[in-house]
């Protein structure tokens, strides 16, 4: 072999420390570069998804009338009763059918909730009916809607509206201690 099919390349330690710094500070870029791209997708995101399309179905279990009880013990100044349900309108109190029960938990409706979810159906009717049982057993039981742009369209069995995730979690473990359901791999969603 001729001494013209080799050259060597030398590099003095600083020199390495230089290229070495260079591609660190190379790498943090990129990488800090990803982080942004990534913020501004979600942002995009957000704003793209529609609250409108996405229809949530409440589940309202249907009572028989009442049997006439003894209304001394329960008042409408009772403060577990003030925190649970809004003052119904006059009407309704001489109605007693229409008269609203409480939710058990302090679960609210709205944006940015915790939910637990405790399963997904292809058809409504079976996510109905686990709702419905759920609902019976004093849960505020919800169906949601599959997402029209998700792959499986499963219609989504939920609990709550939970403001804090400590609130679900709380919950979630009263549901498995109460054997809720057989399955008991429930999960917390934020919507």
């Amino acid at each position: 072999m001729r001494n013209k099919d080799y050259r060597e390349l030398q590099i003095s330690s600083s020199q390495l420390v230089v290229i070495f710094l260079a591609i660190i500070i190379l790498g943090i870029i990129i990488f800090l570069l990803g982080v942004s791209v990534g913020k501004k997708h979600t942002q995009i995101a957000d704003k793209a998804q529609i609250p409108d399309k996405i229809t949530t179905e409440m589940v309202t279990a249907q009572r028989p009338a009442p049997v006439e009880t003894d209304k001394t013990d329960i008042t409408d100044d009772s403060p577990s009763l003030q925190e649970k349900t809004p003052t119904p309108p006059p009407e309704s109190k001489t109605d007693p059918v229409s008269k609203p029960e409480p939710m058990k938990p302090t679960a609210v409706q709205g944006k940015n909730l915790y939910y637990i979810q405790i399963g997904a159906y292809q058809n409504q009717e079976g996510a109905l009916a686990l709702a419905e049982s759920i609902k019976q057993k004093g849960y505020p039981a919800l169906v949601q809607a599959p997402n029209p742009n998700a792959a499986r369209q499963l219609y989504q069995v939920r609990v709550g509206g939970y403001k804090t995730r400590d609130q679900a979690e709380s919950e979630k473990a009263r549901m498995i201690r109460d054997e809720l359901t057989k399955n008991k791999d429930y999960f917390i969603v934020r919507n």
